[in-house]
């Protein structure tokens, strides 16, 4: 699973700074989560998905993509987002690859960075909260930067404020990749809850 990450991470990097591709995000996604999901299991004392089936995974997956989808069209009639490089045929590989897998990886950064933490003492209670503002911000930062090369999406504006840093809008930095963890990561403790074995 690493090895998986690590090979379509490389590839996502040669496609963005070798040909400048906009679509470099389906293989990045994909990359990542493998990657951090891999390195979860090994130091986790429970998997992520641990004892999950087909079902499970199916009302998850299909949950997560619906609110991936009234996510994203609703983010671009407020204005807050746009595609350039995007068009009718890109939307099914955008809205599985680039915002469900995405979703997913930043849940997974969300898990790791927690396990992480209580590895070296800290308290789970405190680890969650701290992995949300360091970890996940940390790969969100980073998520941003290859994307500002070729631009797969735009921000154009943000609720509350506009207010950038070096062309990183704060409130997407912050509240936004938050959100990207949690809203899987909420969704994933449901999903845990409404097929728990009896």
């Amino acid at each position: 699973m690493v090895f998986v990450g690590c090979f379509c991470i490389l590839v996502a990097l040669y496609q963005v700074f070798v040909f400048s591709q906009p679509h470099f995000y389906t293989l990045f996604s994909t990359g990542m989560f493998a990657l951090f999901w891999g390195i979860h299991d090994r130091i986790a004392t429970e998997p992520l998905f641990s004892g999950w089936g087909a079902r499970d995974a199916l009302f998850f997956f299909a949950t997560l993509s619906v609110v991936c989808v009234v996510i994203d069209q609703a983010g671009i009639a407020l204005g807050y987002w746009t595609y350039p490089h995007y068009g009718a045929d890109d939307q099914l590989r955008k809205y599985v690859f680039e915002w469900a897998v995405a979703l997913l990886y930043h849940m997974a950064a969300l898990s790791l960075g927690t396990e992480i933490l209580v590895r070296l003492g800290m308290d789970r209670r405190h680890a969650f909260p701290t992995s949300l503002l360091a970890f996940v911000t940390l790969v969100g930062l980073f998520t941003e930067a290859l994307n500002m090369q070729v631009q797969s999406w735009v921000v154009l504006s943000m609720p509350v404020s506009d207010y950038q840093i070096g062309g990183f809008y704060v409130i997407f930095q912050t509240l936004g990749y938050w959100l990207m963890a949690l809203i899987p990561y909420l969704l994933y403790r449901v999903t845990g809850r409404l097929f728990e074995k009896p």
